[in-house]
């Protein structure tokens, strides 16, 4: 038996093996790539915002590239700092940009505080049982609190509609409307009062 002519034939086969596993994982790193859109971004963004806020942070410095790096996506920076616009409210702060909008070294500081938020919520006390219309149907609805951080709707059954539902909707404001809200908070049974709630003139002054 020819021992040198079954080794190369064995390193031949393990060279074969190697360059299918690259391309195989080529392939799947592209197909990652591909399946994470600018939603997914976001969440990924609003998550690691609500860690900040959990972890009593005031607030949270984001960059583009580290996004990009730790979802491992392939040429999608755009779509990074697309998404990182997206998540922007009115006090957060734009530390770096380039001309082109798109850089790698696009830089955010999102205020984790909430206290948008937590504002609004003390002033929601001030109207409970008091007449409001969901904005695309004009559907009356009420609501009166059930405790410190969940209100109920009075006015249909098994409603109700917890602080943490006005924050995740704060954080992608603005929208165009309830169904946007429900595309990028499937869970969310309340989407329309909570659009509501937002949009209504005698809360705009605390947003």
């Amino acid at each position: 038996m020819n021992m040198e002519k079954i080794i190369l034939e064995m390193l031949a086969r393990i060279k074969d093996l190697e360059e299918k596993v690259d391309k195989l994982t080529a392939n799947q790193n592209a197909t990652d790539s591909i399946k994470t859109g600018t939603a997914d971004i976001k969440n990924y963004i609003f998550q690691l915002k609500q860690n900040s806020k959990q972890n009593g942070d005031k607030f949270l410095i984001l960059k583009a590239n580290e996004i990009h790096n730790n979802l491992n996506l392939k040429s999608r920076m755009p779509a990074v700092c697309s998404a990182m616009r997206q998540c922007m409210n009115k006090a957060d702060i734009v530390l770096h940009e380039t001309p082109s909008g798109f850089s790698s070294t696009f830089e955010v500081k999102y205020m984790t505080d909430n206290r948008d938020v937590k504002l609004l919520w003390e002033k929601l006390k001030d109207y409970q049982n008091q007449d409001f219309y969901t904005a695309i149907d004009n559907k009356l609805f009420r609501f009166k609190f059930v405790n410190q951080n969940e209100i109920a709707i009075t006015t249909t059954v098994s409603s109700v509609i917890h602080i943490e539902d006005f924050e995740k909707v704060v954080e992608i404001m603005p929208v165009k409307g309830p169904g946007e809200i429900k595309k990028q908070f499937p869970e969310m049974m309340v989407s329309s009062y909570v659009y509501a709630l937002l949009l209504d003139e005698r809360f705009k002054e605390v947003l």
